[in-house]
Order: C-alpha cells, then sequence, then structure tokens
C-alpha cells in the first residue's frame, strides 16, 4: 500500500513561479514531493502509517548545493537553493550560469541526512523533480529522481535509455514504478563493481528517461521494480552515441517487455533475432501459456504445446549468440556476445571448457586493457567454479582441510596450525551476513562452546562474500565467543574455493591433524557427537 502525498500539483508548481522570477536563461528549478510507501515489514493500514510516522518532514531543511575551487584548488560548499516541504512538496529554485553537478539533501534532526546527486541544467522550460521516498518498514528512506535521470550532457559519451512501460498486474502502485540501469566489472583482486548509470522513478504518464556516459560498448542490465519487487529484467548493449527504447510489443498476445535500437551494437547482437517473427511467434506462445496456466500437466510438469514453443525459442537465442561469440569479424562483438550469453542463457547451457577456450581467444584479440578488466577476471572466476567444484568433491570425510591465514578482528593473522595447537576437535564453520540458517546456527552453537570449549573442543567460523564493516558489525551483535575471521573475496575467492564452499552455511569437523570427521554437520548432531566424546554436558572433564 502507498500513501502519495502529492502526484498531481507538480507541474502547478513549476507554473506558480512568476515570469519576473523564471525569465533568466539561468534560472534553474525543483520540485519534490513526498512518497509514502509500506514495504514488507510495514503496517496493515493507513492509520497505521500515519501512526507509525517516524519524521515529521515538514520540519526537515531541503538544500541544493554544489562545491566549488578557488584559484588555490581550495574546494568549498555553496549553496544553490533551499527551503522546506510544505503539504509533502517543496519548491528549490536558484540560478546557475551552465550545466552543474549538485547534491539534494534533506536533513531532519531525527534522521541522518539522505542526498542524492543530480545535473542541474539551467533554463526556465527544464524542470527537475526528485521524490522522497518515505519507507515505512526496514527498507531505509531514500531520495531517487522521477521522470529523468541524466548525469552527463557530453553528446560524444552519452547513451540514453527510454520508455514507457504500464504494469499489467493489478496489485502494482505505480507511483513506486522505477528503472534502475547497472552494469558489472570485477576488479584484480575478484570482487565485484557494479557500475550505477542512474535510477528513475517513471513519472505520472509511466514514461522513464536515462541518459549516462558510457566509456565503451559494455552489456548493461535494465530491471524495472515496484519497490523491491522486480517485475522486468532486460540485458542491453550501451555505447556512446546509442539511444534504446524499452516499450510493450503490442502486436503479439503477450505484450512483452523488448528494448530496441535502430543502430549500434545492441541492434545487431540482439535485435537482430529478438525482433525476427521466428522468436516473437515462439517466446510469445510461451508468456501466453504461462500467464494462462496452460504451461503445465497436472503433475507440474511442463507441456508437450509448451516445450516445443520454449525449446524453439531457446534455440534461437543459443544459436545467434554463439554464432556472434565465435564469428563476429570484431573481437569486442565477440566478448559482448559471450557476455550477453552468460547473462541471458541458463547456466550450464555453455560448456566452461568452451567458454574458457572462447576467453583465451580474445585474450590475443582485445585490448590489454579490456583483457585486464573484462577477460581475465571473468576467465578466472570460471576457472575457480571449476576448481571449487572438484575441490567440494575431493574433500570427503578422511581428507585433509587446507591450510589457512586470515585476520582477526585486530587484523592479526591467525592460521589454522594456531587453533589446532591445543585443540582435539574443530568446527570450521563458513557463513555470510545474507545467510539467515548461518547466523541462526550462532545461538545454538554458542551454547555448545560455553559447554565444551575448555574439554578440547574449538570453533571458527569464517566469513564469507561480506565486506569487514558488516562482518564486525555482526559478530560483535552476536558475541562470537570464538576464532571469527574473515575471508576476502565472495564465494569464488581463494578460502570458498580451497575448501569446495559451494553454499551457506558450510561446515568442516576437523581433528587435531586437519582430517574431516563430518561434513556439513548441523548444531542438534554436533551436540550428539560433542556428548558421546566427551559426556553429557553438565558433567567434569
Amino acid at each position: 500500500m502507498v500513501k502519495t502525498y502529492t502526484i498531481i500539483g507538480i507541474v502547478a508548481i513549476a507554473m506558480s513561479v512568476g515570469p519576473a522570477e523564471t525569465d533568466s536563461a539561468n534560472t534553474f528549478l525543483i520540485v519534490g514531493e513526498i512518497r509514502t510507501s509500506q514495504d514488507s515489514d510495514g503496517f496493515q493500514s493507513e492509520n497505521d502509517i500515519a501512526e507509525q510516522t517516524k519524521f515529521d518532514w515538514a520540519e526537515a531543511l531541503v538544500t541544493v548545493t554544489h562545491e566549488v575551487t578557488n584559484s588555490r584548488g581550495e574546494n568549498r560548499v555553496v549553496e544553490l537553493a533551499s527551503g522546506s516541504f510544505e503539504d509533502g512538496r517543496v519548491s528549490l529554485q536558484g540560478d546557475i550560469d551552465k550545466p552543474t553537478y549538485a547534491k539534494i539533501s534533506i536533513d531532519n534532526s531525527q534522521d541522518s541526512s539522505l542526498s542524492s546527486t543530480v545535473l542541474i541544467v539551467p533554463g526556465n522550460l527544464v524542470v527537475h523533480h526528485f521524490a522522497l521516498l518515505d519507507h515505512r518498514g526496514s527498507h531505509p528512506n531514500e531520495i531517487v529522481l522521477v521522470g529523468a535521470a541524466r548525469s552527463t550532457t557530453n553528446q560524444n559519451s552519452m547513451f540514453s535509455i527510454s520508455g514507457t512501460y504500464e504494469p499489467q498486474q493489478e496489485d502494482i502502485d505505480n507511483d513506486l514504478l522505477s528503472v534502475h540501469i547497472t552494469a558489472e566489472e570485477y576488479y584484480k583482486d575478484n570482487t565485484l563493481n557494479v557500475i550505477d548509470y542512474g535510477e528513475v522513478l517513471l513519472d505520472q504518464s509511466n514514461k522513464f528517461l536515462v541518459e549516462a556516459d558510457v566509456d565503451e560498448p559494455r552489456v548493461a542490465q535494465l530491471e524495472i521494480a515496484a519497490g523491491t519487487r522486480v517485475l522486468v529484467r532486460k540485458y542491453v548493449v550501451i555505447e556512446p552515441k546509442v539511444k534504446i527504447s524499452l516499450k510493450r510489443n503490442h502486436t503479439v498476445e503477450s505484450q512483452f517487455v523488448v528494448a530496441t535500437s535502430d543502430l549500434g551494437r545492441h541492434a545487431m547482437l540482439l535485435d537482430s533475432w529478438q525482433l525476427q517473427d521466428e522468436f516473437v511467434s515462439a517466446w510469445d506462445a510461451t508468456i501466453v501459456a504461462s500467464k494462462s496456466g496452460s504451461s503445465s500437466n497436472k503433475d507440474g510438469s511442463p507441456t508437450e504445446d509448451f516445450m516445443q514453443h520454449w525449446d524453439k525459442a531457446f534455440d534461437i537465442q543459443l544459436k545467434n549468440l554463439k554464432q556472434f561469440a565465435s564469428e563476429a569479424q570484431d573481437p569486442l562483438n565477440r566478448l559482448l556476445a559471450l557476455e550477453l550469453a552468460r547473462k541471458i542463457l541458463p547456466p550450464g547451457t555453455l560448456k566452461y571448457r568452451e567458454i574458457i577456450a572462447w576467453y583465451d581467444e580474445l585474450a590475443t584479440l582485445l585490448d590489454s586493457d579490456i583483457v585486464e578488466r573484462r577477460v581475465t577476471p571473468a576467465r578466472n572466476r570460471i576457472t575457480a567454479f571449476l576448481k571449487r567444484t572438484e575441490n567440494a568433491a575431493n574433500l570427503g570425510v578422511g581428507s585433509r582441510v587446507p591450510e589457512f591465514s586470515l585476520a582477526n578482528h585486530e587484523g592479526e593473522p591467525i592460521s589454522l596450525t594456531q587453533i589446532t595447537e591445543d585443540k582435539r576437535l574443530i568446527l570450521i564453520d563458513f557463513w555470510a551476513i545474507w545467510c539467515g540458517p548461518c547466523i541462526e546456527a550462532f545461538v545454538p552453537l554458542k551454547k555448545l562452546y560455553e559447554s565444551y570449549s575448555n574439554r578440547g573442543f574449538e570453533v571458527v567460523s569464517i566469513a564469507v562474500d561480506t565486506t569487514i564493516e558488516d562482518w564486525k558489525a555482526i559478530s560483535q551483535k552476536y558475541e562470537l565467543p570464538w576464532f571469527d575471521l574473515h575471508a576476502a573475496g565472495d564465494l569464488l575467492g581463494p578460502i570458498a574455493v580451497a575448501y569446495g564452499v559451494q553454499q551457506l552455511p558450510t561446515t568442516y569437523l576437523i581433528d587435531s591433524e586437519n582430517r574431516i570427521l563430518r561434513k556439513n554437520i548441523k548444531p542438534d548432531e554436533l551436540s550428539k557427537v560433542l556428548q558421546k566424546r566427551y559426556g553429557d554436558s553438565s558433567s567434569e572433564n
């Protein structure tokens, strides 16, 4: 449920500013509104939302600022405009002489400051629009642009994605519909870098525009969501000077969403097959069948008719993307096709050895900088995945676990050898802050540790796929009393690969010689093992 303080009236705000105040070519106008939403941890009625209001936004100060640098290279913050919400909306007007990157900030004495960056373009015909999303629940409040998210005016490096989206689901509130454009790249240390090109709420006509700089052709992800619920996910190829349009295909029964471009690599690598009648008819049939419920038999298995359409659409995707990845004259198009295939096709469709061979060939054809950033890290993650799978199979009962040296909370290296020096039974517990079962296991593990740690039992927890800050915060919250260590990287990082950690939680119960006694043992099973070895927890050693 969503309560919008105001949507209608934004244009009126702009028009209410007198002619004498807007006739300057240097004038800019920013309008804002408050949209109140209930997320998964919210309440059930408008009265509940009103009663649980955390902040009185009428008391908040809204400012627009930007940084300027003087002749000595010193930076200072200059305020361009300020104001307050009145009846859930605010109008901010000021003067600038050129397009300027500025910060919209909302400061409330009861809340930490919210802020968002906006590219302000002067001129009385340009109205910049934002919404303060006042979430009632666990999701943090945020500032999001409405209608258009522009982060550049450089025509030589700009790409744009625009369109109209009208949800077909009846339970969707249009006030929270947003479009988010991102791309992914891995750093040398195998950590993920998410490139954020912009997020924008759809306007009253369900339209949106995102304009941003792109340094080279890339595969980007376009998501349309209602709050935290993703409705559409499409992959596009962005590059300078290319415009991509998102729309429903009204010529087919399902009206599925398609992203198209009149030119560029997107048109070549995607539109060349996804707009053809053969693919459209096959894909349309699968969507219609899914919506009507005719895609499944009574036992839940897919119908033969559905699978025929699905296989046809899948084969067209696979054939075209593989052909581009292996035969395109431009090696960058080969890379883009391979990146698209790994995003669009189900995992395992392309054989991993085949992918590695393609990456190895691209490493000889592409510029060394692109190879370093986009070829080598991707290849390394595939080889890490294969090695992790191999290690998971090899690390069975009786095998020795690999040695490690990882940092504790003080940054001191702790090795497995140190831990096993005076302990006869050690539980190695891999976890992450997003893993609910991992966190739930802390309570019974702490009880077992309290009962048996003085009898030769030890626990070492290793946090993976978690930042150091988050790891320390959660560890301190639960007051973990044992060796609590942090491993860099995600589930394809060095320690996770060495231990064959394919899922979380993963646990190893080992002896003092590093031999595995039990694998993926749960707290209740561990309790029985400890009782059998040491006796009842209440008895003396």
